[in-house]
């Protein structure tokens, strides 16, 4: 069984507005889905919103991949 939540405990318990867990539920939660959330449905309806592949930081900054390129120092060297 599974208790239901007042949006602003839901909002205690994961640190976020009231207002941010009221909009995401809103927003995500449809008739035919039984007017429950489900969190992977969520994210593949977010992607698919987005419209565009978004790139990654680390295949247009140059210099950001250059740094993840160069080697580390050992955390045991002295």
């Amino acid at each position: 069984m599974v208790a239901a939540l007042e949006i602003r405990e839901m909002a205690g318990l994961l640190g976020r507005a009231p207002s941010t867990v009221s909009r995401e539920l809103r927003g995500n939660s449809c008739p035919h889905d039984y007017g429950r959330y489900d969190a992977d449905l969520a994210h593949h309806r977010g992607r698919e919103r987005a419209g565009r592949p978004r790139r990654s930081k680390l295949s247009t900054d140059l210099e950001l991949k250059a740094a993840e390129r160069r080697p580390k120092p050992s955390p045991t060297a002295p």
